[in-house]
């Protein structure tokens, strides 16, 4: 199975996009958004997390780290594979049988689009060990 991670200079784009206008754009709003196949990134392995199954099926992916944010889509029948950079401390929620007030920051892909610089709450993503943003 091989390993996929971003390009950081897309996610830093979209990321100042998000900062600048509150909006999450999909890759393909991007020029330069393609998935590069290298197992290598330029990022720090500190920061990144690299993951084939990062977000469970039927997730939704938001632009903040609360459920009060705008949904940006959901992941459907399939795991979401990509990287998660940090974590906040933001609302907490509880779901079968669990709570967590954490919430990653994400770079995902699922049903074909990925996304940069988006939020899922704890309880859905797959990693663990990852510095407060």
């Amino acid at each position: 199975m091989s390993q996929r991670s971003f390009r950081l200079s897309t996610a830093v784009v979209a990321g100042a996009v998000v900062a600048l206008f509150g909006a999450v754009v999909p890759a393909q709003a991007v020029d330069a958004a393609q998935p590069s196949t290298s197992s290598t990134s330029s990022a720090s392995s500190t920061r990144v997390a690299p993951s084939d199954r990062i977000l469970q099926p039927h997730s939704n992916v938001r632009s903040g780290p609360a459920r009060s944010y705008r949904i940006v889509a959901n992941t459907g029948s399939e795991w979401g594979s990509g990287v998660a950079q940090c974590y906040v401390r933001g609302e907490y929620v509880s779901s079968g049988g669990w709570g967590s007030n954490e919430w990653y920051l994400l770079n995902v892909d699922f049903g074909g689009v990925q996304y940069y610089e988006v939020w899922a709450w704890a309880g859905n993503v797959v990693v663990g060990g990852l510095p407060h943003c």
